[in-house]
């Protein structure tokens, strides 16, 4: 989706109303499709692609400046329509490994975690609807529920 369509009026062709900017709210949430029906999107399938050193770098640089300003920092993946997860499981599974072993910073759970059915899912595999955004809230909840109580040392 090309950014200067956010900040404008005018949507692509072929674009839902639901991408107008009248339909972001304060936060730069997209949020005029949270109660419309969902749309048909064709599964979509990951390919093999070379790990960007650079986003390596700048994201290890940031997770060290906030780890010594004391934050906690996880990376937590992308939602996956589960047709699409299948479809592309080989490149994710390459993703996490590589991830796992350049990033400093912990993956917060595994992409399947992220894995959820097509209902849930607005108009591509990757934007979920009003409930998809609410499991996949309650899900990263969890998550860093999870994640933070594993770092707690006994006092």
């Amino acid at each position: 989706y090309d950014l200067k369509y956010m900040t404008s009026a005018r949507t692509p062709k072929g674009q839902h109303v639901a991408y107008q900017r009248k339909n972001v709210n304060a936060q730069g949430d997209i949020v005029g499709h949270l109660e419309m029906s969902n749309f048909e999107f064709p599964v979509k399938v990951e390919k093999d692609r070379e790990i960007n050193m650079d986003v390596i770098k700048y994201l290890n640089d940031f997770y060290m400046d906030c780890h010594a300003a004391g934050a906690e920092v996880y990376l937590a993946m992308t939602s996956f329509e589960q047709k699409s997860y299948f479809k592309s499981s080989e490149s994710i599974k390459k993703l996490e490994k590589a991830m796992n072993e350049r990033l400093d910073m912990p993956l917060l759970a595994p992409p399947a975690r992220y894995r959820f059915s097509k209902d849930l899912f607005f108009d591509t595999p990757e934007h979920l609807n009003g409930l998809g955004r609410d499991i996949r809230t309650d899900y990263l909840i969890q998550d860093l529920e999870k994640a933070r109580a594993s770092q707690v040392k006994p006092s």
